[in-house]
């Protein structure tokens, strides 16, 4: 199995490489910071052998498929612009029969978001956050912080070409959804 995952620090990569024993990963990570954590977190696992770097603009990968695409908590750095525009390469890369995984920050529509932002300022005194960091987490979003709107993505995936995504989990403002491509389904 060929997958692909946006890395990030790699947090994730220890559980999917012992989940999948037989995966082979390409990451993809344009922070040359980013990519450095994980390189450090890939050499401590010992998993070199079944880790290799991507170049950092899923264009240059050309027509490569990969049974599943990850990406975890990065929509959400990007304006909905720049969204729309990975969500299209990322649903490129996926294979026939292969899965799209992804999770990232995303507001529930009202009324539930108000009691949501309550609950999320209330973990954040919890956790010993002073109030001016409070403001300014509040502050950021929509601004730094983009929520991925749900119909949008759904619209994405369903013009390249892979199905409806399914919302697996939800906690606070995190969501994570998975979609799929059809056994014979055509790249976009």
């Amino acid at each position: 199995m060929r997958w692909q995952f946006c890395a990030g620090t790699g947090t994730e990569l220890p559980g999917l490489l012992a989940a999948m024993p037989q995966a082979r990963f390409t990451l993809v990570e344009p922070s040359a910071q980013m990519r450095g954590f994980c390189q450090a977190l890939i050499e401590r696992v010992e998993a070199s052998d079944r880790v290799t770097w991507g170049p950092d603009d899923l264009d240059a990968l050309g027509r490569t498929r990969f049974d599943a695409v990850i990406s975890h908590n990065v929509l959400h750095v990007l304006t909905p612009d720049a969204q729309e525009r990975l969500l299209r390469q990322m649903a490129e890369r996926v294979a026939p029969a292969g899965c799209l995984l992804l999770s990232s920050y995303s507001e529930p529509e009202p009324p539930e978001l108000e009691l949501g932002l309550q609950i999320g300022v209330t973990r954040f005194k919890a956790l010993g956050m002073d109030p001016a960091t409070i403001e300014a987490v509040m502050a950021s979003r929509n601004s730094k912080v983009f929520s991925v709107d749900r119909q949008r993505l759904e619209a994405q995936l369903l013009q390249a070409g892979l199905e409806p995504p399914i919302q697996l989990v939800q906690a606070l403002f995190n969501r994570l959804w998975l979609s799929r491509r059809c056994e014979g389904g055509a790249t976009a």
